[in-house]
């Protein structure tokens, strides 16, 4: 029997709308401070922190993440998430693969997330080095951890997950997107059946 092809996506921005849930405090922040926010349709959501936060006011939103119980179980799945997940278990080996953060709740909170989707302490991964973590596809919303996992997985494939609601990222700048959970069903696959 052949080994299930292995799966591995990231859970913000792929799973779950941290974009979405952060905006708020973001918005606020720039009303307080007297700042101007630019249009969302002009940000390239991989951008978000880079263009539209500072490294101050980054600093800020992690101290308020930080500060908040709650602030990341309460971050909303984006639409059709848990269908899709259920969907990909059946077809390959699903694992999650999440950056870490060391503030006090969000550990906890995120696998509680992750948990409810299916995952498990063998499935879900917090780490730095997302690179390090094999697989046969990988699925992440920053360019620089698709980039840099596919540097180090060659001959894998590696998906940057637009967010609909952001501008598309310039093919230049990577080529292999997909906006919606129907676009990486089909990605996945088509994935299995070139074995």
């Amino acid at each position: 029997m052949r080994r299930k092809k292995r799966l591995l996506l990231d859970c913000d921005g792929v799973m779950t709308d941290f974009y979405g849930h952060a905006e708020p405090w973001v918005l606020e922040f720039f009303r307080q401070n007297n700042l101007v926010h630019p249009p969302r349709n002009e940000i390239v959501f991989h951008e978000y922190f880079d263009r539209v936060l500072t490294k101050d006011i980054e600093k800020h939103f992690w101290a308020y993440v930080d500060s908040t119980p709650g602030w990341t179980r309460d971050m909303p799945l984006l639409p059709n998430t848990r269908e899709a997940v259920s969907e990909l278990r059946k077809m390959v080996d699903l694992r999650c693969v999440t950056s870490q953060h060391d503030g006090p709740y969000w550990v906890r909170e995120r696998f509680a997330t992750l948990q409810s989707l299916g995952f498990t302490k063998k499935t879900a991964y917090f780490t730095a080095g997302k690179e390090a973590v094999g697989g046969d596809m990988f699925i992440d919303d920053t360019v620089h951890h698709v980039r840099v996992w596919a540097e180090e997985q060659v001959g894998a494939r590696a998906i940057l997950r637009v967010h609909p609601e952001f501008a598309p990222v310039a093919a230049s700048v990577w080529s292999d997107q997909i906006s919606t959970w129907g676009g990486i069903l089909a990605a996945v696959e088509k994935m299995i059946e070139e074995g």
